[in-house]
């Protein structure tokens, strides 16, 4: 298994973007950190995490 890669995000959105993650990219397994105005995503699995990362780099705003 391939090592975590932590997310930094904004808390507004942590949450609404880790279900749409956990939809699209079933198999990883992703957890919320929540620090205040700043979250991370922790992300684990094989294979698809650099999809995952793929994906977020195109993502400008979750509402």
């Amino acid at each position: 298994m391939a090592g975590t890669l932590w997310i930094n995000v904004d808390s507004a959105s942590a949450d609404t973007l880790a279900d749409v993650a956990r939809k699209l990219f079933p198999e990883l397994e992703i957890r919320v950190t929540n620090h205040g105005d700043v979250s991370w995503l922790a992300v684990r699995g094989n294979g698809q995490v650099d999809d995952l990362r793929s994906f977020l780099k195109g993502v400008k705003s979750i509402r």
